[in-house]
């Protein structure tokens, strides 16, 4: 999905969410250009603070 975004709208900021986490997907993401990467259970906090980031873009 990340990467289909990307070739679509490479300025779209991505923040990838998901239940099955690993390190791996994770460094994955990033080097695809996922602005971060979000694991469950979320943290509220974190994942307010990436949105306020995004919103700044």
């Amino acid at each position: 999905m990340l990467r289909a975004i990307r070739a679509t709208d490479p300025e779209c900021q991505v923040i990838l969410m998901t239940a099955n986490a690993s390190v791996d997907t994770a460094i994955e993401a990033v080097k695809d250009g996922a602005l971060d990467y979000l694991s469950k259970p979320f943290d509220f906090q974190r994942m307010r603070e990436l949105l306020l980031t995004v919103t700044r873009v």
